[in-house]
């Protein structure tokens, strides 16, 4: 299938998942292997959209509230507790449905103490979800509302969640040296744990844009692989490929499966699997295959703001960042942050808007200022850390001086840029630019064909040779 083909894919799926018809999803399966058999990337795309559609609408079926009753049993907690006016709150499922659960008293210090994976024996009631936010909570496949009363016992979950959260109390062991106000800010750089993150810090990396530093992203998965790389080098090819698949899915664990995660977990798999079987792919296709993927597994996707987010900048690098820089005039050491971080933010413009009621404009200069220390604090916070929490306090105090020096430097930019005059990029001005683009792109149309080609329904019926052939890269 053309690379033109496979975003159409992607596009199609999605709005699929949002249209959400209710037809039985046999027809799309049938569809999708008809496609496949004929190589017909039209079939694909439109299965893929039917599909997808499909298992929105059963989905939300799915999605009905649970009727108020008590629960005595065992839970199984689905992220980690987080504070919650006069307690905790976390999602768990009880008999394959998911229930936000919520604690105070002795019941929140015990729920308090697990981690996602883990589980618990309660007493308490169950109760709908409220009709106010009931929509809202079944994008999250959260179905009810658990008031726990009394905790049984504990269990530690599978294997997989017991590695992954020794990993996780490791870390944050290792962060008792880190002043409490940096905290938060390291398992948020290292882990998108932002639990410790004050509001305060929060809404100031709200307002210069940074954000997306405390949400796991492609660049976090990078650098986890690099760290493995010394240990994955040595097995051949097909164990590297295992391997790094193995690295990927237990970074994802650790990471809680949010949807950045998701999205840069995805797209990492798919480029070692790409790799692993000699035919390497560009960005755009795997940031397309991996948006495709998830939202047929999960077509809720499409309602979560941060995988948005996380698709709009990951597509506005990919197609943006590299035009940019070859514009920008300046030496490529400051051209190169500089288009990226212009590119993230014209990807997650449309979204980003709409939301949050603008764009700040002190994003640019703070993401420049805090990108060269960016992969040192995750690559450090990350090794060292985990070695510090294992040593013990001592040890920790030394490891995590960089952690502090680059934790610091990084607030210090979020207050300095902060306290620029405020502005932000709005509607109005996002609207005027889209406008010119737009008429660029119409004065430059027969360049621009000429560049791309035919559309990718049309080559579906060319030669054998065409590049709509599904597999063709």
């Amino acid at each position: 299938m053309s690379d033109r083909a496979v975003y159409l894919l992607a596009v199609v799926t999605g709005l699929g998942a949002v249209v959400a018809v209710a037809v039985h999803p046999l027809i799309g399966v049938a569809l999708l292997l008809l496609g496949l058999g004929r190589r017909r990337a039209t079939l694909v795309i439109l299965a893929c959209g039917l599909l997808a559609s499909s298992l929105s609408a059963r989905a939300e079926e799915g999605a009905q509230s649970l009727r108020a009753r008590r629960f005595t049993g065992w839970v199984t907690l689905l992220d980690d507790p987080a504070p919650a006016p006069g307690g905790v709150k976390v999602v768990v499922r009880i008999d394959g449905r998911h229930v936000e659960a919520w604690a105070q008293g002795v019941a929140a210090f015990e729920v308090g103490r697990r981690l996602a994976g883990e589980q618990l024996a309660v007493s308490g009631v169950i109760r709908p979800v409220p009709e106010a936010r009931r929509r809202r909570d079944a994008h999250r496949h959260v179905v009810g509302r658990l008031a726990i009363g009394v905790v049984h016992g504990a269990g530690s979950g599978s294997p997989l969640h017991r590695t992954a959260n020794w990993l996780h109390r490791t870390l944050a062991r290792g962060a008792r040296s880190l002043p409490l106000s940096e905290r938060g800010l390291y398992l948020g750089f290292v882990v998108g744990d932002t639990r410790l993150l004050g509001v305060d810090t929060a809404a100031l990396f709200q307002r210069v844009g940074l954000t997306h530093l405390l949400a796991v992203s492609g660049a976090n998965v990078a650098f986890v692989l690099a760290a493995a790389a010394p240990l994955l080098r040595r097995l051949r090819m097909r164990g590297r490929a295992l391997g790094a698949l193995a690295v990927i899915g237990f970074f994802a664990t650790v990471t809680r499966f949010e949807p950045s995660v998701l999205r840069a977990s995805a797209m990492a798999a798919l480029a070692v699997l790409a790799q692993a079987s000699g035919r390497p792919a560009s960005g755009l296709r795997l940031l397309a295959l991996a948006t495709t993927a998830l939202v047929i597994l999960d077509p809720f996707l499409v309602w979560s703001i941060g995988f948005r987010l996380s698709v709009g900048a990951s597509l506005g690098i990919l197609a943006l960042a590299a035009p940019i820089g070859r514009r920008c005039p300046g030496p490529r050491w400051l051209a190169e942050p500089l288009s990226v971080t212009a590119a993230a933010q014209i990807g997650v413009a449309p979204v980003a808007i709409p939301v949050f009621g603008g764009l700040p404009v002190a994003a640019l200069p703070a993401n420049l200022l805090v990108a060269p220390v960016v992969g040192p604090l995750m690559m450090w916070g990350l090794v060292a850390g985990t070695i510090a929490g294992a040593l013990g306090e001592r040890a920790a105090g030394v490891l995590h001086v960089p952690t502090h020096l680059l934790i610091s430097w990084v607030r210090l930019v979020a207050r300095g840029t902060d306290a620029l005059p405020s502005a932000s990029i709005g509607a109005p001005a996002a609207t005027a630019s889209a406008a010119v683009v737009l008429v660029v792109i119409a004065v430059r149309w027969r360049r621009l064909r000429r560049r791309l080609g035919s559309p990718p329904w049309r080559s579906s019926s060319a030669t054998p040779a065409s590049t709509s052939r599904l597999g063709r890269s």
